[in-house]
């Protein structure tokens, strides 16, 4: 009987699912002019390994970044991150916890373009980077990766307000661009 019970007990220990350590930073960043530095930063922090993408959160008025990863992430680590960025890091924690920013799930505008050639589009795409901009809203952008930095820099370069971005790589030559609001 007591063999039984320590099958039991050893089944219920290898069984039992293993809690990951959570981490989660913040730091503080000077040197960022608009919106596009945002995403760029927002980026090389998504890099790392163990971040959890979804947490990236960079604030252009603040200046404050935060993220949470699975990986203990060493001050070291993040200011080589920004060593070639020309933005600096004065600060570096752990801290117990922030919230994130949550969107509705209908989409405010959604819109397909089935050309590439960016300047076709070029007044309609800065026009549905002020909307993202002044809703404060998500920007959700599929597309060839050739044309992301060029595509975000007429829709976000030079804003003070930002809007979250998601870029979603795409196979085939199409841009879909969604936005949603804030809750």
């Amino acid at each position: 009987m007591s063999r039984n019970i320590m099958l039991v007990l050893m089944g219920l220990f290898i069984a039992s699912p293993v809690m990951a350590k959570e981490f989660t930073y913040q730091g503080k960043i000077s040197g960022m002019s608009c919106a596009f530095c945002v995403y760029k930063l927002s980026k090389k922090i998504k890099s790392l390994p163990g971040v959890d993408k979804k947490s990236v959160k960079v604030s252009l008025k603040t200046g404050l970044m935060n993220f949470r990863s699975s990986n203990e992430v060493k001050p070291k680590e993040i200011t080589a991150l920004f060593s070639d960025t020309g933005f600096s890091l004065s600060e570096f924690k752990a801290i117990k916890s922030y919230q994130t920013a949550t969107y509705k799930k209908t989409t405010l505008v959604s819109m397909n373009l089935s050309s590439i050639e960016l300047d076709d589009y070029k007044a309609l795409l800065k026009k549905l980077g002020d909307i993202a901009a002044n809703e404060l809203g998500k920007l959700e952008i599929s597309a060839p990766k050739s044309i992301e930095i060029p595509l975000l820099k007429i829709m976000i370069m030079g804003r003070k307000k930002v809007a979250r971005v998601k870029f979603i790589e795409a196979k085939d030559k199409a841009i879909k661009i969604s936005i949603y609001q804030k809750k």
